[in-house]
């Protein structure tokens, strides 16, 4: 009865929290285009929708979902760890779901002689629960040991894995204490052994605590001639249901760890304990489903096969707010925009962590549900405004979000409040000010570089000072009065470096304002590492700012 109440409980609750994700897919207002009401918005991507299904790009549509859900071909060529580690955890659940936690629906009417406890079943079932904490473990020392995943994991990150692995734990537990329990045993011998001749059962004891690992209290006596008379029973009224748990390659070492406690634990009935708190994990998980990252399980497929499907779904207005929409519940929050960011080195310059598009988008969630604190709604529009809209992190990110078109809807709705249009506020240091640390004698500070760009004449001898690495850097674009200002301009330091003006270069505002969009480099078209230079530069920089004996610069002199 608990169970039955949990369960419907579970999914009901789930059911109502996924309505309430799909009414936000059209109802949320992001973006200057009219916003258009729920039932309009339903009707645009119902159209949308039935004109992508009987369109050329179908086959596009399938393709992605088995390309990119089911195999990830595009994160196996980008990070093979982390493909490794999202495989496991996907099909490993996945299977065990559909074999194990839906063997009444799916299992049993594929195979006519199913019993949980028989193999291959026992084998399989632990081989999934294994495959999925191996991924789950995988995930988790990636988002507490690398300093990137670590500076932006949360609660809400560490929260799917956590009830990942206890379901599988919890379930590796109860399976090693039902093999040791001898309440099980009792209750199978009432059900299924004909007669209750205490000789015969005394003879199956001895068989079950010998092969099967049964703990009995008091511990049956073994001789040969019980295991005979106990084996030919078994093989009658047992075996039929029951394999030997060596499959159980992960639950049976469990089972002999905890024997010297059996005989507490089956007075307890520790496995009527333990399956009662695997259920209700496994139903917390089911009912937390749409209000976590779990629910990526259903948008990012759905995210995938919408850009997939092209201009036949977004050329409606109305479709535009409600992929937006869906792509706030899309993100999965791993990270890889921003390991991407052309930005991501202003955010820890500023401290500004809206600056990377994974948090970024988290703001923007709340934004959209009228959560954002007011005292962050400035940063939030810092963040917004630095990005240069180079494209990156809607190229890398594998839950196929249009992030480029989410920032620039942003902007607009920013601008549309009366926020300013801040496009950087980077440390800017005037070349009076920073040149006389740099060329300090007697400084202590080893230039700690990693590059050698700057001292290869072959890097920018190929230089022809054609300015388009200038005219297409933000960092100008954002300048009041750029020809007034000789030190703005990425081609104007990769010159002084060709005059072999290491110290001006270093100094140059052009260096500490430079936002690494690469949008210089990937126009240069004599193929010049110019934003990798400057990178170089600021590395340099900041490595004899280290150094350098603390009266020679003052905080206020530097931030400016």
């Amino acid at each position: 009865m608990l169970f039955d109440t949990t369960l419907y409980l579970s999914i009901l609750i789930c059911f109502a929290g996924l309505l309430w994700r799909l009414k936000q897919w059209f109802t949320i207002d992001i973006g200057p285009e009219a916003p258009g009401t729920a039932g309009q918005r339903t009707t645009a991507a119902l159209r949308g929708s039935a004109a992508a299904l009987f369109s050329r790009r179908l086959p596009m549509v399938f393709t992605a979902l088995l390309r990119d859900v089911l195999l990830q071909v595009d994160l196996f060529k980008k990070h093979r760890l982390r493909w490794l580690m999202h495989m496991l955890i996907f099909w490993g659940f996945g299977l065990l779901l559909v074999f194990h936690a839906l063997e009444d629906i799916v299992t049993q009417r594929l195979f006519s002689d199913y019993a949980s406890t028989l193999n291959p079943f026992f084998f399989l079932r632990n081989l999934f629960g294994v495959i999925v904490l191996a991924g789950t473990s995988i995930a988790l020392v990636r988002r507490l040991k690398i300093p990137a995943q670590k500076k932006i994991t949360g609660r809400n990150d560490l929260l799917p894995l956590l009830l990942l692995m206890m379901i599988i734990i919890s379930g590796f537990l109860l399976e090693g204490t039902q093999i040791v329990s001898q309440p099980i045993f009792d209750e199978m011998v009432d059900d299924y052994l004909y007669g209750d001749d205490p000789e015969e059962v005394e003879s199956l004891r001895a068989v079950w605590a010998l092969d099967y690992h049964v703990v009995f209290d008091p511990a049956p006596e073994i001789t040969l001639e019980l295991l005979e008379v106990g084996h030919e029973l078994n093989e009658e009224s047992c075996a039929v249901c029951h394999s030997r748990p060596t499959a159980a390659f992960a639950s049976l070492p469990v089972a002999i760890l905890i024997k010297p406690a059996a005989a507490a634990l089956n007075r307890i009935r520790a496995d009527e304990l333990l399956r009662h708190l695997h259920y209700l994990v496994c139903f917390a998980a089911l009912a937390l489903l749409p209000f976590t990252k779990l629910k990526h399980m259903l948008t990012t497929p759905l995210t995938l096969a919408l850009r997939a499907a092209g201009h036949a779904e977004t050329s409606l207005p109305l479709n535009l707010k409600t992929r937006r929409a869906l792509a706030l519940d899309g993100c999965t929050h791993c990270g890889a925009c921003s390991r991407v960011c052309s930005v991501a080195p202003s955010a820890q310059i500023i401290g500004n962590l809206d600056i990377l598009p994974s948090e970024k988008l988290i703001s923007l969630a709340q934004l959209s549900l009228n959560d954002l604190p007011a005292a962050r709604m400035e940063t939030f529009s810092e963040g917004s405004f630095i990005c240069t809209e180079c494209y990156r992190c809607t190229q890398i990110c594998p839950s196929g979000l249009d992030l480029q078109d989410l920032w620039r809807a942003s902007k607009a709705s920013l601008a549309d409040q009366g926020y300013p249009e801040l496009h950087t506020r980077v440390v800017r240091t005037p070349v009076e000010t920073l040149l006389p640390v740099m060329t300090a004698e007697g400084s202590s500070a080893a230039e700690e570089d990693t590059m050698d760009l700057c001292d290869d004449p072959s890097t920018f001898q190929a230089c022809v000072q054609c300015a388009i690495c200038t005219s297409v850097c933000p960092v100008v674009a954002a300048a009041t009065e750029p020809d007034q200002d000789p030190e703005i301009g990425p081609h104007l330091v990769t010159n002084l470096l060709r005059m072999q003006q290491m110290e001006l270069a270093l100094a140059s505002r052009m260096v500490w304002a430079c936002v690494t969009c690469y949008q210089c480099q990937e126009h240069c078209p004599q193929h010049i590492r110019v934003a990798d230079l400057l990178y170089e530069l600021r590395n340099r920089g900041w490595s004899r700012m280290k150094g350098a004996p603390p009266s020679s610069v003052s905080t206020e002199e530097v931030q400016s």
